[in-house]
């Protein structure tokens, strides 16, 4: 969360890439029916005008384990639907590029041929964060808390795209991807 994952797609994309996004994925499972009216009946809070009221759902799954197990289980399940019909998008590709944020938490690592990790420090990880969601330090600490920490990500990863300065460096450090494996 917060290393710059979007950003990096979002080069890739211009540069004509086959990318799919898992939030986007998440997001797409979050605007079914059946998504709004399973929230509505754990906290009818969930929903406001039909629509799912992120903040508070936000909140209450970053502090409640239970919930976040629940949420997250009913999420999965339908992700793979939606990512077969995304994919659908690229019948000729030779490769298509996965941005995923939980990769090696959900075990997604083990149906891709390369995992690639978008580093910045944690630090720049919070800071980012707290900027980008508006949101404070310590909810912030909880989103992060949640994930294998970006160190051992690094670790586990095939390739690392550093992502510690500034926009340039990054997409030097992307061409540098491109050469190497695309």
């Amino acid at each position: 969360v917060a290393t710059g994952k979007s950003t990096v797609s979002q080069i890739l994309r211009q540069k004509n890439f086959p990318v799919i996004c898992a939030d986007s994925l998440v997001k797409q499972v979050y605007l079914m029916k059946d998504t709004i009216s399973t929230l509505q009946k754990i906290n009818p809070e969930f929903i406001i005008d039909k629509k799912v009221n992120f903040k508070k759902l936000r909140n209450d799954f970053f502090n409640d384990n239970e919930l976040k197990i629940h949420i997250e289980k009913y999420i999965y399940a339908h992700l793979e639907e939606v990512f077969n019909l995304e994919i659908k998008n690229f019948p000729n590709a030779k490769y298509i590029i996965y941005d995923v944020p939980l990769l090696f938490e959900k075990k997604i690592n083990t149906m891709v041929d390369l995992t690639i990790c978008v580093y910045s420090s944690p630090e720049q990880q919070l800071a980012r964060l707290v900027k980008r969601d508006s949101i404070n330090e310590n909810l912030a600490r909880k989103i992060i808390s949640s994930q294998i920490s970006i160190e051992d990500k690094a670790k586990k990863s095939d390739y690392i795209i550093p992502n510690t300065s500034n926009i340039e460096e990054l997409k030097n450090n992307i061409d540098q991807l491109i050469t190497k494996y695309l």
